[in-house]
């Protein structure tokens, strides 16, 4: 089995459709605009990471949302029911807001898979249609490509899937944390001379290679940020 590289990584970023924003949590993290078609219905995009630390993102998008886009012809507008497909366009996303994340080690061979098949989307665009070539079904078929166990989707993707399931990976992940820590504390209460078996002492050194991180854990870290530079200032 190829080693994890833990400086290479993968990560799906969610902007959560509006309705999953808890009120408590709205416009902490980024203004919500209900009126937004991005704010509404949401969007998915990924990034991956190289051994040196750089990360390049990559989201798709229907030519006719972008800037300048109300000028293309009618045949290339979106439509909700429609099946046929528009021109779509990847781009950097390094600068798109989002409220849950899922975070993937893994290893080079992964990383090179994911990175040929993402740089030949930005070359050759696929079509974009809502229901089926939507940003959701774009970045799990990008990630798809390194064998990534992403949360689960309905027929048609969705950014609203995409949340839930991070959300349920990241309330099982600490369920794990919880289970693992009183497996340690348990485990130090044994004599010396009590040997425990290496894979039980190994489950429990073993770093998590998914992590999820979701909108009350990402509205926390921006709290925390926003305190820090509050207490710089008044030093």
């Amino acid at each position: 089995m190829a080693e994890v590289i833990r400086n290479c990584k993968a990560t799906i970023y969610s902007e959560s459709p509006n309705m999953l924003i808890p009120k408590k949590f709205k416009n902490l993290i980024m203004p919500r605009n209900p009126e937004e078609l991005g704010t509404a219905v949401g969007h998915v995009f990924f990034g991956i990471t190289d051994s040196k630390g750089v990360e390049k993102v990559y989201g798709l998008h229907a030519c006719c949302a972008m800037p300048g886009g109300e000028n293309l012809p009618q045949d290339q507008q979106l439509s909700f029911l429609s099946t046929k497909k528009v021109s779509g366009v990847v781009v950097d996303d390094s600068k798109e807001p989002y409220d849950d994340k899922l975070t993937f080690h893994i290893t080079q061979e992964q990383y090179d898979k994911i990175n040929a098949k993402a740089e030949d989307a930005v070359k050759n665009p696929p079509g974009y249609n809502i229901l089926t070539s939507n940003c959701v079904v774009f970045a799990y078929g990008c990630l798809k490509e390194a064998g990534l166990k992403l949360p689960p989707q309905l027929p048609i993707y969705s950014p609203h899937m995409t949340s839930v399931g991070i959300r349920v990976i990241e309330a099982a992940s600490k369920i794990k944390k919880a289970v693992k820590a009183t497996a340690a504390e348990i485990t130090s209460k044994f004599s010396k001379t009590r040997k425990l078996s290496a894979k039980i002492l190994d489950n429990l050194k073993k770093p998590p290679v998914r992590e999820g991180q979701g909108v009350a854990t990402m509205a926390k870290g921006n709290i925390q940020q926003a305190l820090q530079k509050m207490f710089k200032r008044g030093r």
